[in-house]
């Protein structure tokens, strides 16, 4: 049993980590985006 157990746990966690790097990396571009607009305007205001 702990080994099944483990042997699941080890699963899901690659799962979610693959999971997880697609959705970090989409949050991530929008946030650098919205960051870049707001850097951008910042350096053209003054």
């Amino acid at each position: 049993r702990e080994r099944r157990r483990g042997r699941g746990k080890k699963e899901e966690g690659r799962r979610k980590r693959e999971e997880g790097i697609g959705n970090r990396q989409q949050g991530r571009g929008k946030r650098e985006e919205g960051r870049g607009r707001k850097e951008e305007g910042r350096m053209t205001t003054p």
